[in-house]
């Protein structure tokens, strides 16, 4: 297992702590959040996960992946299988998520 050194806030520091929950959306305690130390950039928010499934750091420091890297192979444009990449490069796409019984009047223009 690695071994994690992390900076904590004193409890008493409620002004900062607010400032640290608003700026990274904390929903709930215990929080995870994984910055970068020069730049300030955050990495992840999902901490906790992330060291919860890959507890040896092989992924370290758990960059979100690409969308190119989650999505690929085939995509249904209406009723037309398009390749990922041609389909998504370049631009800007919505992604609706819905049950399955919901229909939608959206459409790919």
């Amino acid at each position: 297992m690695a071994f994690y050194v992390l900076l904590l806030l004193s409890l008493s520091d409620f002004s900062i702590q607010g400032k640290l929950s608003k700026k990274f959306k904390v929903q709930g305690i215990p929080t995870l959040v994984f910055i970068e130390a020069n730049t300030g950039n955050l990495v992840t928010t999902k901490g906790r996960e992330a060291v919860g499934s890959d507890p040896d750091g092989k992924e370290f420091p758990w960059y979100p992946k690409a969308f190119s890297d989650i999505i690929k192979g085939e995509l249904l444009k209406g009723d037309t299988k398009v390749q990922s990449e041609e389909a998504l490069s370049g631009k800007i796409k919505g992604f609706y998520f819905s049950a399955h019984w919901v229909s939608t009047s959206l459409t790919d223009k």
